[in-house]
């Protein structure tokens, strides 16, 4: 048998650990090189037999088990028990994808609607009513009152347009409903659906005569045209499955790129590919029907639409119409199927019933199936083993039983004098056995370091609590527990049990999204010398260093939880479909909360006002005039000639104690101007406590009518 097709068994390896604390005898070696720089002139025994280099052996043993635990998978060291082995980790599809930004991914979100076959987002072209602007006046009316008058068409303004799926149970009226909640759900800022129609179908025809091969199938061949057909005039979107594109080589974030979908996941650039067909031409579809196998020859080919005059070239959609094609002839007892074919200019006979049962049972299999569960539409890690790594047994229990120590112990007849040297000995022991203790602490701990929950303790520590050292008989009263080691422990970090370390961690977590709170870290820290008098420890609200770092730290890992959300969701809306709330905000306004720290319970509050929303309506006409007849304005000394288009207000309460200092404030309006889309104007403005509760009054009843008018 030829050598390399041997079969290799395990091996242990030869060459020296990849790192000192795994290599028992460099341990050793460096241990004695230690004790001969400090303790040369005094020790000089370092052979095996002497008690201190057992001691050091033992102790070079318990660091490389230590090693050995570090080295451990990295899944065994974060896994916790539960459903969620890393709970601390987002999955792709937590992480990745983003609310709607594009009109592409607008699409994606109505297509994933049971019922809808396609969608088209058109922004709109002419603004309804009609707005005018009036230059030497810088007023904004809804009529051209004279030749200076020039209209105003809005931007963010879009026409939704929705080809219902022919084979679907939803009726039109309940698929519209459904795609304005899906859309209100991710609107953008800034924007609005001005119109949701749902297209009327348009009986298409295909008249044509087909010279094929000789075929075994005819019906097959007549089939696969009618669906080449129907391809042309309506391509329905095929939904894909995450193990179909990744065997395809897509990277995940090509994948999660855009609105997670609940029935897996659309290419997007096949989907700009497929552009509504307001024409038919007949020359595309005669490079669809001669591509099929069996087709020889296009003898006849001509378009209908609504069972007028067949048109060889060209036929025009009709205006708010989708085109649907249809089988068979208009009228006649039996009508027959559109298209004939011919062999050698001879008819073919097929089975027509056949066929068109054939078309039928295609456009049913075309409809995209039930929702995907959430992990067919997601990558979750498996889970690691429970390793156990803060089990600690002591080293005093590897010594030699000479020593009198460990679980052996001292015969009876042992005087007292001897007793007391082994308890000295297990009481030095016991410092270095509660130093080691803490270190497998502190690794079992590894998985909430890089957590973002309510504990900020970055130091671990616990009682070494081996029963064999005897800890009631070392300690001097009752042996400690856990919670008192850790005390001890808390009592000794700087900063206590918000410690700085803990800062780095939340920092160095936050630096992994490309985010940071360094300048509202730096306005809270000020806030410890903002006093009246700038005494130490006495800022505004009466915070104390202490507490300033420990809501610093509650900010920072709120703002880690809410991450996935307040960054996918950063660029958009309220919900103008449900009542505002805690769960109906803007996604930039929760954004907003997080990164400037505010909140409720201070009556630190702000809106978020969109200017689009405040647009003219139909209903505004009658406001043209006032009971003298006398022209009023829709908008007077208006600053720009389009105050709505892509501009937004943020206003804050004024009155709040960090509101009212500048510095805080300077922070807030540079913090708004940050986070805001780059494509839009914000207005930063601060109202006292009146002016707050007529502004809240007037959007609750605006809003409530919106809600209203929607359902109408």
């Amino acid at each position: 048998m030829p050598a390399a097709s041997k079969r290799q068994g395990p091996t242990i390896p030869t060459a020296a650990p990849e790192h000192l604390a795994l290599d028992y005898e460099a341990l050793r070696l460096e241990g004695i090189r230690q004790l001969e720089r400090l303790a040369g002139t005094v020790w000089t025994d370092y052979n095996a037999h002497d008690p201190g280099i057992t001691i050091l052996e033992q102790l070079c043993y318990a660091i490389t088990d230590l090693a050995y635990r570090i080295s451990y998978d990295l899944r065994d060291l974060l896994v916790e028990p539960g459903e969620r082995p890393f709970p601390h980790l987002f999955t792709p599809a937590e992480i990745l994808p983003s609310a709607p930004v594009t009109t592409t991914d607008l699409r994606k979100v109505i297509l994933d609607v049971d019922g809808v076959r396609n969608a088209w987002i058109v922004p709109l072209a002419e603004t309804r009513p009609a707005l005018y602007y009036h230059e030497g006046r810088h007023e904004l009316s809804l009529r051209a009152d004279d030749e200076t008058a020039e209209a105003v068409n809005l931007r963010g303004l879009y026409r939704v347009l929705i080809e219902k799926s022919e084979v679907s149970w939803r009726g039109g009226a309940l698929v519209e409903n459904e795609v304005s909640r899906r859309l209100h759900a991710v609107r953008g800022l800034c924007e609005d659906f001005a119109e949701i129609v749902v297209l009327d179908p348009q009986d298409a025809r295909v008249h044509a005569e087909i010279e094929i091969d000789l075929v075994e199938d005819p019906e097959a061949v007549l089939l696969a045209v009618y669906q080449a057909i129907a391809d042309y005039m309506s391509p329905t979107i095929r939904f894909k499955a995450l193990d179909e594109l990744l065997a395809a080589g897509l990277r995940v974030d090509e994948i999660f790129d855009g609105p997670l979908l609940e029935h897996g996941f659309i290419d997007g650039d096949e989907l700009r590919r497929l552009e509504r067909r307001v024409e038919l031409h007949t020359s595309d579809l005669i490079q669809k029907i001669m591509r099929l196998r069996g087709v020889r020859a296009i003898r006849r080919i001509a378009l209908s639409l609504d069972g007028g005059t067949q048109e060889p070239w060209t036929v025009h959609v009709g205006e708010g119409r989708v085109p649907r094609l249809v089988l068979t002839e208009l009228g006649g007892s039996r009508p027959a199927l559109t298209i004939r074919l011919l062999r050698d200019r001879v008819a073919v006979a097929v089975d027509e019933t056949a066929v068109a049962d054939g078309y039928r049972l295609w456009l049913t299999q075309r409809v995209k199936g039930p929702p995907l569960s959430a992990a067919d539409r997601d990558l979750r890690p498996s889970g690691g083993r429970e390793r156990d790594v803060a089990r600690y047994r002591s080293i005093q229990r590897h010594l030699p039983a000479t020593y009198g120590i460990g679980e052996v112990g001292l015969p009876a007849s042992a005087s007292a004098e001897r007793r007391a040297y082994a308890q000295q000995l297990r009481a030095y022991l016991t410092i270095f056995d509660q130093v080691l203790a803490n270190c497998f602490a502190q690794l079992a701990h590894v998985r909430k370091l890089f957590a973002f929950d309510s504990d900020t303790r970055s130091y671990r520590a616990q009682a070494v609590g081996d029963p064999a050292i005897g800890p009631a008989e070392v300690w001097r009263g009752a042996a400690p527990d856990d919670a008192a080691i850790q005390a001890m422990v808390e009592a000794t970090t700087p900063g206590g049990g918000t410690s700085e370390r803990r800062h780095r961690l939340l920092n160095h977590l936050l630096a992994r999204f490309s985010e940071q709170l360094t300048d509202y870290s730096l306005l809270l820290y000020g806030a410890i010398r903002g006093g009246d008098g700038g005494d130490e420890g006495g800022g505004e609200g009466g915070l104390d260093a202490a507490a300033v770092k420990a809501r610093l730290a509650e900010d920072k890992a709120g703002f880690l939880r809410d991450y996935p959300r307040i960054s996918r969701s950063r660029g958009t809306a309220l919900n103008l479909l449900e009542p505002p709330g805690p769960d109906n905000r803007s996604g930039l306004g929760d954004r907003l909360r997080r990164k400037l720290g505010l909140r409720d319970a201070d009556e630190e509050d702000f809106v978020v006002v969109e200017h689009i929303l405040l647009r003219p309506m139909v209903e505004d006409r009658a406001q043209h005039q006032d009971a003298s007849g006398e022209r009023i304005p829709l908008l007077a000394a208006t600053r720009t000639k389009d105050p709505y288009s892509l501009q937004l207000s943020v206003v804050f309460t004024q009155w709040p104690a960090r509101l009212r200092d500048p510095g805080f404030r300077q922070f807030v309006e540079q913090t708004v101007r940050e986070e805001v889309p780059a494509h839009l104007i914000v207005y930063v403005h601060w109202v006292d406590r009146d002016g707050w509760a007529a502004i809240g009054a007037a959007r609750d009843r605006w809003l409530a009518l919106r809600r209203e008018r929607a359902t109408l």
